[in-house]
């Protein structure tokens, strides 16, 4: 009697090894998503920030000077909230169509994409 495997043996030992295989490169793949995914959250976060914080002294900047063309602070910074309250309303009511779907579709097509 020898310990010579059989063809269904090394079949069996085959397969076992393609799935540990295959479970190792799922689990890179998802690492790889993951990370790419992370950068991009992070990147996009700092970039916001920056952009809030110009879109901040740039609001300061025009409450001022609006607020000195009229002789009054108080006005210039109402107005600017004012401007604010429109674009909110507009951004509020198309909020699927400018915010929503487009950040679906980004967010599906990077953890899709291969």
């Amino acid at each position: 009697m020898d310990n010579k495997p059989t063809g269904i043996e090394m079949l069996i030992d085959d397969v076992k090894s393609y799935a540990e295989t295959r479970l190792q490169l799922i689990k890179l793949i998802a690492i790889n998503k993951a990370s790419g995914f992370a950068s991009n959250l992070i990147s996009m976060m700092i970039l916001l920030m920056i952009f809030f914080t110009f879109i901040f002294c740039l609001s300061i900047g025009l409450a001022l000077w609006i607020g000195s063309l009229l002789d009054s602070n108080i006005l210039g910074f109402l107005i600017v909230a004012g401007i604010y309250l429109i674009i909110g309303f507009i951004v509020f009511t198309m909020r699927n169509t400018l915010l929503k779907t487009p950040v679906e579709n980004k967010l599906l097509s990077q953890l899709i994409d291969q």
